[in-house]
């Protein structure tokens, strides 16, 4: 089946071509901070290893769109929490 098997992208290899877009869940934590809510339910998605790719959800990146300083520990804990079961993490 095509959706199973490996995709090169450039330096990149997918292990499948299961791609999760982007999607807004509004989860984050007042001031828009990653939080334990937004971590499992990345984590609960990405378990099991069935995707190649995971898009997070809209972030903000520029101070007119209330980004922070302090924000990118929260994105680093999500793209850990992608990474932990093989899946590439994509903003």
């Amino acid at each position: 089946m095509l959706c199973q098997e490996s995709l090169r992208a450039g330096s990149l290899e997918f292990k499948n071509r299961i791609f999760m877009p982007a999607m807004a869940t509004y989860k984050d934590e007042p001031g828009g901070f990653v939080g334990d809510i937004t971590l499992s339910q990345y984590r609960e998605r990405v378990a099991g290893g069935n995707l190649g790719l995971v898009v997070s959800e809209h972030l903000y990146v520029s101070a007119r769109g209330r980004a922070r300083d302090n924000h990118g520990v929260g994105r680093a804990l999500l793209a850990n929490a992608h990474w932990a079961d093989e899946a590439f993490a994509g903003v």
